[in-house]
């Protein structure tokens, strides 16, 4: 489960895609153990996430396409739209919608030099606490891209949680349990630089695992 929890953490911490490319350096912990870093790449219409040294996800929004490489392995496995959708779907069933919105909880802490008020929320299996800093620099520009990109890939778990567009400044910071899972993702730095394209292709020399075919598999709600 723990893939779907770690898939789950970054859609509620994602938030009209802009024209500039984006790095945001984050360090996500799983049950409080040893934290992992992370970098997430935005360049126009494609996302790029590589968790530590081991996983890399390739998300385009425009295909709604997932391709993931295990660097250890030296596999890939693609995800198309259609199916990424139902997967989504099913996890959506699994969790169930819910449409109540974060409230403050009037305590303030500082994050990565940031002064952020603390935010909790809880829908159906899922629960969450997120820190919210108001003076963060392109801010809206920021959320409006994340929650872009976010809602293109993963709509049915978009609409379960909070949205970036919830809150009155960027978060953060975010924890959210569910599955028997608390994951922990922090924001270290932001920047805008240009990103080079090679970052968002494929490496050579992979072998790619084949999703398993799920007999007579409908998507949910068609």
């Amino acid at each position: 489960m723990k893939p779907l929890t770690s898939l789950i953490a970054l859609a509620l911490t994602f938030g009209s895609l802009v024209r500039a490319d984006w790095t945001i350096e984050q360090k996500m912990t799983t049950n409080g153990g040893q934290s992992t870093a992370m970098t997430i790449m935005v360049k126009d219409n494609k996302a790029r996430m590589d968790q530590g040294k081991e996983i890399s996800v390739i998300m385009d929004s425009s295909t709604q396409e997932v391709t993931t490489f295990m660097h250890q392995e030296k596999m890939v496995m693609r995800v198309n739209g259609k199916n990424l959708q139902g997967l989504m779907g099913l996890a959506g069933q699994l969790l169930n919608k819910n449409e109540t919105k974060p409230e403050p909880t009037g305590k303030k802490e500082t994050i990565a030099g940031h002064e952020c008020e603390i935010y909790e929320w809880k829908g159906g299996k899922i629960e969450g606490r997120f820190w919210v800093a108001k003076d963060f620099p392109n801010a809206k520009a920021i959320a409006a891209m994340l929650e872009k990109l976010a809602s293109s890939m993963a709509n049915p778990i978009m609409s379960m949680g909070p949205k970036p567009s919830d809150f009155p400044g960027l978060m953060i910071c975010s924890e959210i349990e569910t599955l028997g899972q608390k994951v922990r993702t922090e924001w270290v730095s932001v920047k805008e630089d240009k990103l080079d394209d090679k970052l968002f292709a494929a490496p050579e020399g992979y072998e790619e695992f084949k999703m398993p075919q799920i007999p007579n598999f409908k998507i949910p709600g068609q």
